[in-house]
């Protein structure tokens, strides 16, 4: 029973894994899109800072 149990907290760690390095890499990728959006919106527009 212990072993199945073991078993299955490997399998579910190694899930964890898989599902969050691709979504450390998109969080990453969207907060670098966030940034670029905000520099080109300040450089192109008008804008008063606080909008």
């Amino acid at each position: 029973m212990r072993k199945l149990l073991n078993f299955t907290n490997v399998r579910i760690y190694i899930s964890l894994q898989l599902v969050e390095e691709p979504l450390r890499i998109f969080l990453v990728k969207a907060n670098a899109l966030q940034i670029l959006k905000i520099s080109l919106r300040e450089k192109y527009c008008d804008f008063p800072k606080g909008q």
